[in-house]
């Protein structure tokens, strides 16, 4: 299988499936519901809905797509918005330990109350000018 297309949610990605199936194509959703499973999860472009075909039927898919106009240009790479370094990592660690230590806390307690997470969330952290930013 191979990416045709990565949406910016599932419905997109279904929309297009369903274009595709239409059209004889056989397509997958890959990722569609991982926010229901990993809150949280929209900051990460790894995790963002994926529409995968076959890769015999790649070249007839991004032809369908290219004639509709539907062609979403690549995710460009995502640097740092102070210093335009791409040494990032992503997570909740930014730099600081009591901050981490505290997060790792609020998750846990979430998880064994079952209450929700709150506005503990995730964020890119540049590893060569120790700051914190986030991708939206």
């Amino acid at each position: 299988m191979k990416t045709l297309q990565v949406c910016d949610d599932a419905f997109a990605a279904e929309l297009l499936k369903g274009r595709l199936l239409n059209e004889g194509i056989d397509a997958q959703v890959i990722h569609a519901h991982i926010e229901q499973v990993i809150p949280y999860s929209f900051g990460m472009p790894d995790l963002k809905p994926r529409v995968v075909v076959r890769e015999e039927d790649f070249e007839r898919a991004m032809q369908l797509l290219e004639a509709t106009g539907d062609v979403k240009a690549e995710p460009q790479e995502i640097r740092c918005p102070y210093c335009g370094s791409q040494d990032l990592s992503y997570g909740l660690y930014d730099g600081s330990v009591k901050r981490y230590l505290t997060r790792i806390v609020a998750v846990f307690l979430s998880l064994l109350t079952m209450g929700p997470l709150g506005k503990v969330q995730g964020g890119y952290y540049c590893r060569q000018c120790k700051r914190r930013f986030s991708s939206w």
